[in-house]
């Protein structure tokens, strides 16, 4: 008494994407269950309920996409391909220096 989900995750030109991270979540219950595509950049959830489920897919330098309303069926097998567009990378770059110490007490100039 069960359904499942299959499918591709891309890019934008078409090429797979492997070891992307997917979580389905059940509308219904709100029971989610995750997964990762293989080498070709395909995915399988086997055994679902029947119903409604979303599924979000993410994976680094790629916005995250949720597909709603996905619509599995008693005994049958739908197919849900992804298409991840590219997101914007941010760098954070923390610059550390020691710290140049003055002692104001004096008025005696040093150099190293």
């Amino acid at each position: 008494m069960d359904g499942n989900l299959t499918g591709t995750v891309s890019d934008q030109t078409g090429a797979a994407i492997p070891n992307v991270n997917l979580e389905i979540e059940n509308a219904a219950t709100g029971v989610k269950m995750g997964a990762s595509t293989n080498g070709v950049g395909q995915y399988r959830f086997n055994n679902l309920l029947p119903g409604q489920y979303h599924l979000k897919v993410t994976a680094p330098g790629f916005n995250i996409t949720t597909l709603q309303n996905l619509l599995v069926e008693l005994n049958k097998t739908a197919t849900a391909n992804v298409t991840l567009q590219l997101g914007i990378v941010a760098t954070q770059v923390d610059v550390r220096e020691a710290r140049v110490l003055i002692d104001t007490t004096t008025a005696q100039v040093a150099s190293t």
